[in-house]
């Protein structure tokens, strides 16, 4: 077999180890020439760290505001709101502090400055939605740039897609540029100690649905499997000695390893039906990590008739080897204490024909190895969610 295609590298110049962040942002805004530079930063995260203060003493003169109210999910509204304080700020440089919510944020807030967009209606034009009418427009080259500074597991500093949520129906929207990859990644193990272990463990649960299902897209190659593989048996190694020890600095800065080894294949392979049912139940209020904790196992199982060989590095990944894939995931989830059921997500018996009519159209799941053709197949892999 040959594989032909184009690999397209990220707008990411370097990623920073070990590094202390305040000090990190500062030397980074000299190397830009950067001089007003703006914080987009989890509230919850500064209340226990201080990191905005600290921040703003490592950067002098050039610091120029923070926001630190995007809720979860990044709702459209919160991020309109923090994009008009950036630019009355007169910001130059973006710097995402905290999960996938700010640093998503921060990706759409480089648009709204580069465009001098004002409203939400404005932005709507440019959203990619799985449910509903194309965009409008195009986003075009983004000039305005950002630092990220992820304090979870998602991923989301290593993706092109700034996901946003709509703040009545909390339905996914998406918005896409090259432009929006960070110019730097910084990995502070020591400010993700502030992460509760919880939410560690659930935003990591999401890179190995990254690596599982990436493993199992149509369109990977031998180079994106080895760097699923290795993620996975990294992810193996971090998350339960991280659970075992939530002050343990290593155990953090290998889990930062395993999410970058993972986002070499991140948004350069097809997802399947995990992903794209996550979105769904997303809007129904559950989290990212959680949605990935009980739809992965079950999807992996529904598949399974059409390429229980792709998924059996999976199990040899976590350690488990002669285990289905499913069985291997749900274990290691279970594990980690973390919840297995959608009963446990808070999904009810009435929502699941709503789940199962809007996962049937969206896009993402259309990309699934063995084809979901109608909402009756969606029941069947949330039945397996039981």
């Amino acid at each position: 077999m040959s594989w032909a295609g184009t690999y397209d590298a990220s707008k990411t110049e370097r990623v920073l180890l070990g590094a202390r962040a305040a000090h990190a942002i500062a030397v980074e805004a000299a190397r830009l020439d950067r001089h007003s530079v703006f914080l987009i930063c989890s509230g919850s995260l500064d209340a226990t760290s201080g990191i905005c203060d600290a921040a703003a003493v490592a950067l002098g003169a050039r610091f120029t505001g923070a926001f630190k109210h995007i809720g979860a999910h990044s709702p459209r509204n919160d991020v309109v709101a923090a994009a008009l304080e950036a630019r009355a700020a007169k910001a130059d440089l973006l710097v995402s502090i905290g999960g996938g919510s700010q640093i998503d944020g921060a990706k759409v807030i480089q648009f709204c400055l580069d465009a001098n967009l004002q409203s939400e209606d404005e932005l709507l034009a440019y959203a990619l939605r799985p449910e509903g009418p194309a965009p409008s427009k195009s986003i075009p080259e983004i000039s305005t740039r950002a630092i990220a500074i992820p304090t979870t597991l998602s991923g989301a500093e290593f993706s092109q897609i700034g996901g946003l949520s709509d703040p009545e129906s909390g339905a996914k929207e998406g918005y896409l540029s090259p432009g929006f990859s960070p110019q730097s990644i910084i990995f502070d193990e020591e400010l993700a100690l502030h992460t509760p272990i919880d939410l560690w463990l659930t935003a990591a649960i999401r890179s190995l649905d990254h690596a599982a299902e990436g493993l199992c897209a149509p369109n990977t190659y031998p180079y994106l499997d080895e760097c699923f593989k290795g993620a996975i048996r990294l992810l193996a190694k971090a998350l339960p000695a991280a659970k075992a020890d939530p002050s343990d600095p290593v155990a953090r800065a290998l889990g930062f390893q395993a999410v970058w080894t993972v986002s070499a294949g991140i948004g350069r392979v097809v997802n399947g039906a995990s992903h794209g049912l996550g979105y769904v139940l997303g809007g129904f209020g559950v989290a990212h990590g959680h949605t990935s904790c009980v739809l992965l196992p079950a999807v992996l199982k529904w598949n399974e008739p059409v390429n229980e060989a792709r998924q059996r590095p999976i199990a040899e990944a976590l350690g488990r080897p002669g285990v289905s894939a499913s069985e291997a995931v749900r274990e290691f989830v279970k594990s980690l204490g973390l919840p297995t059921r959608l009963s446990e997500v808070g999904i009810a018996e009435e929502h699941r024909r709503k789940i199962a009519e809007t996962g049937a159209a969206h896009s993402v799941v259309a990309g699934n190895p063995r084809p979901v053709g109608s909402p009756e197949d969606v029941l069947e892999i949330l039945a397996l969610s039981d």
